[in-house]
């Protein structure tokens, strides 16, 4: 196992794909799956880990969010994130930088362009700001 390991860390670094068009599962990479087994790609996995580093670190910007359990922490922060998401990232999006100011927000906005999912529900996001 140690040695699939390896090799689908050096695949990583390397960015390989099965073909052209699109990535292959970290699974396969892993040999944990059969060849055209679904699941994350590695460029997934990784786009998610980014994502909740994100969240986690918007989390400690602010010690309203930062000194809470975890749900509470959600609970307070879910409200921000929407409004960001619905309202300032229409604007900021296109940006080449993250927004100045508010550290929150420029978490928010780094974690939104990643291209992955970013959690609208409360149990979602309390289980990202969870520590690894």
């Amino acid at each position: 196992m140690a040695k699939r390991g390896v090799a689908a860390g050096e695949a990583i670094l390397r960015c390989e794909t099965g073909d052209a068009k699109r990535a292959v599962p970290l699974s396969r990479l892993m040999g944990l799956s059969a060849e055209g087994g679904g699941g994350l790609s590695a460029g997934q996995a990784v786009a998610r880990k980014r994502r909740n580093a994100l969240l986690r670190e918007a989390r400690a910007s602010r010690p309203e969010w930062r000194d809470v359990p975890d749900r509470r922490a959600a609970t307070l922060m879910l409200p921000a994130l929407r409004r960001y998401r619905t309202g300032a990232w229409q604007a900021d999006r296109g940006r080449d930088t993250a927004p100045a100011g508010d550290p929150a927000r420029a978490c928010f906005w780094r974690a939104l362009r990643l291209g992955v999912p970013v959690p609208d529900s409360v149990e979602g996001l309390a289980l990202i700001l969870m520590d690894d």
